[in-house]
């Protein structure tokens, strides 16, 4: 506490006052306020102001914060309390000073730890905000990952050739369906085992090859290519199929090798395919070779059939061998129906069909193929059978081969029975509704073995 005369001159401090500013008494009271006040808005300009106010009488407020200059520099916060009273007849002012600088500081370290504090908090919503955009980015990159992973599962499904997906050690990671049907293997019990254990590999052209180790050359090759020949799995169940097998690493942005996929494509109906028209190929390769016989051999028929006419001529009409000759000169003109089919097989023709008689046709077959033979031929004609479109070759050949293996089926003679029909309900076969002529024939003879029976 201290007092100070209207000359700014100090009347009276207690001890405190004069060792807070740092001085001793005799000191202390030959200085005036301004030697305490320090060059500042709190300190000269607001303290000296409002002394010199309230000794004229001007009303203030008795409280306020200041700023207190101490003998060795330093500055003080303080909080006066002071009032102007009457003394001896001078104006005195009566301060009491309370030395606040260490609330000052407390203060001070609070509101700069408060900015620390809410600047930490502006970094912190700028992190969270940050971190929330890479959310939703991660969300959104979930999302499309989500939806690439669809279409490519989708699109693995689709796919007609079996994909198979390992690790570098050469264990599945993943099926598609169609690798499911040809292994045998579903992708539940497949992923993790060895890709060896699912299935093989062989051919005719190559030695048999354990899978895995075409996965080694594709991860060490960087892609492999074996269906330069045909090659056959060995799936689960022991079925064999024909493959093409085709693989390439897969490989990350930096290089490094995370496993291998295979394509398996099923080319057994195609091998199959292939099979059949190269024997097709042979068949024409027969045919043409069968055209050049049967040109040749109808060369050769038509001179004997020449020679026969004139033998006939020679022989004339009431020879003994006259009928040997008809007979000699009929064989010869069906050999020029057989030598004429042949020609048609070999050309890829259809059949040359006409309206005739079925019931002469066999009569005249069966009577020829019978004649001195053991076994005779017993016909059965149900009602007016009616004409049939046919080739009269071509079904006469079929009734010839019938007929000879009657002969072979009964060495020892018998009898064959010929059943001709007009039917119309033909649902029992595979022809469309309307009219047919049906031909029955059985014999006497021993019959199929058993062990030729399918």
């Amino acid at each position: 506490m201290g007092s100070f005369l209207a000359n700014e001159r100090p009347l009276y401090a207690n001890p405190s006052l004069i060792s807070m500013l740092g001085y001793r008494e005799p000191e202390f009271y030959e200085k005036t306020i301004v030697d305490f006040l320090p060059d500042d808005p709190m300190g000269k300009d607001l303290v000296l102001s409002r002394y010199r106010e309230r000794v004229r009488g001007v009303e203030l407020p008795s409280n306020y914060e200041a700023r207190l200059l101490a003998r060795d520099g330093r500055l003080l916060d303080v909080i006066i309390s002071a009032s102007r009273i009457r003394m001896g007849g001078d104006d005195v002012v009566i301060a009491i000073i309370s030395d606040i600088s260490h609330l000052k500081r407390a203060e001070n370290t609070i509101q700069r730890q408060y900015r620390e504090i809410h600047a930490q908090y502006a970094e912190v919503e700028s992190l969270n905000r940050k971190l929330m955009g890479t959310h939703n980015q991660l969300v959104d990159l979930n999302e499309r990952l989500a939806r690439e992973k669809e279409q490519l599962a989708a699109t693995l499904v689709s796919i007609g050739d079996g994909v198979i997906a390992t690790d570098t050690d050469g264990r599945i990671v993943m099926l598609n369906h169609a690798a499911e049907r040809l292994t045998g293997w579903p992708q539940s019990e497949a992923a993790g085992r060895p890709v060896g254990e699912l299935f093989n590999l062989g051919g005719a052209q190559v030695k048999s090859r354990r899978i895995s180790g075409t996965v080694s050359e594709v991860t060490r090759r960087g892609g492999l290519e074996i269906s330069d020949v045909p090659l056959a799995l060995v799936n689960r169940e022991g079925e064999e199929r024909i493959v093409e097998i085709s693989g390439s690493p897969v490989r990350t942005t930096d290089g490094e090798t995370l496993g291998a996929v295979l394509a398996v494509r099923d080319i057994t109906e195609k091998h199959k395919l292939e099979k059949e028209l190269a024997k097709i190929g042979k068949i024409e390769s027969l045919g043409l070779l069968a055209g050049g016989i049967a040109h040749d051999f109808n060369n050769l028929l038509t001179a004997i059939i020449g020679n026969l006419s004139l033998a006939k001529i020679e022989a004339g009409e009431n020879s003994a061998c006259s009928e040997t000759l008809d007979r000699i000169e009929n064989v010869s003109h069906r050999a020029v129906n057989l030598t004429r089919q042949l020609l048609t097989f070999s050309r890829g023709g259809d059949p040359i069909k006409k309206s005739a008689s079925i019931v002469e046709l066999l009569e005249e077959t069966v009577s020829f193929l019978l004649a001195g033979s053991n076994i005779r031929s017993h016909f059965f004609v149900e009602g007016d059978i009616r004409s049939v479109d046919i080739d009269p070759d071509q079904i006469s050949q079929v009734l010839h081969n019938l007929i000879i293996n009657t002969i072979q089926a009964m060495p020892g003679g018998g009898n064959v029975s010929i059943r001709v029909q007009n039917v119309s309900d033909v649902r029992w076969l595979p022809l469309a509704a309307g009219s047919y002529v049906k031909i029955s024939i059985s014999d006497e003879g021993v019959g199929i073995p058993q062990k030729h029976l399918g």
